[in-house]
């Protein structure tokens, strides 16, 4: 490894730490948040991450086994009020298991005490119809005015420029990812980096990955494929799914 590739080690186990001014943040969820309405105006979005290796203590009083360990995490730390002080968290509907963190959060508040920021769900649909856009479109209306009233009001010009920064995210992203393909870049290297998405400002996550870029750039192409790729895919859960299964890996694994 490489000096910017043990920052991008350094930034990723540091996501969990949130910046000390919340005052002007807006949390997600998932880059789906968008990103580009917040910046569009004049806010910061901060990725919060779900932290498994933490035990969810107070989430697990309410919330299934069966629930991703990360949401489950997420769920946890809502309930400890480490979210409090922002003043708006999104919540993208990426996914059922984010969808059942949603309703859970909207729930939980009749249940006990607790200190959770305003959250909205960015209900984006993913059919491709006339009155699917119609909706996304009203919904994304609201999402902006809200963030305006946040922020400052977004305008055709911001909006323009926050989706050429974000952009520019995505196809740094796009490129390492290529790079990937060609053995240059471990795999779990990109995941971190995508963690990132969202994570660091924008002009760091783009210096971050040109130096990457470059620093693979520079390394011997021979030597960088060094053992057998292989993709690693979860289980259904099961009685099975809280073990840990090892075997003796001999060679040098590419991931």
């Amino acid at each position: 490894m490489g000096p910017a590739t043990d920052r991008l080690h350094e930034n990723y186990t540091a996501r969990h730490t949130l910046p000390a001014d919340l005052s002007k943040s807006v949390g997600c969820i998932t880059p789906a948040a968008p990103i580009e309405l917040i910046l569009a105006a004049g806010l910061t979005p901060v990725r919060l991450h779900g932290n498994p290796a933490r035990l969810p203590e107070m989430g697990d009083t309410y919330m299934e086994e069966e629930i991703d360990g990360e949401v489950r995490s997420l769920f946890d730390t809502f309930l400890r009020g480490e979210y409090a002080q922002l003043p708006l968290v999104l919540m993208s509907r990426g996914s059922e298991q984010y969808l059942q963190l949603y309703y859970y959060l909207g729930e939980v508040v009749k249940w006990g005490d607790y200190a959770l920021p305003p959250i909205k769900i960015v209900d984006v649909m993913q059919t491709s119809n006339w009155n699917t856009g119609r909706y996304v479109r009203a919904r994304l209306l609201e999402t902006g005015t809200l963030l305006s009233d946040l922020g400052t009001k977004i305008t055709p010009e911001t909006l323009r420029a926050a989706i050429k920064e974000t952009n520019a995210m995505r196809r740094a992203l796009k490129e390492m990812n290529t790079l990937r393909r060609d053995g240059l870049f471990r795999g779990s290297d990109i995941l971190r980096m995508t963690t990132l998405f969202g994570t660091l400002p924008s002009n760091e996550f783009l210096t971050l990955a040109s130096d990457l870029i470059a620093e693979v750039g520079a390394q011997d192409p021979k030597g960088s494929t060094n053992g057998p790729r292989i993709m690693l895919s979860g289980t259904p859960p099961g009685p099975w799914s809280s073990r840990m299964i090892t075997w003796p890996v001999n060679a040098s694994l590419n991931i």
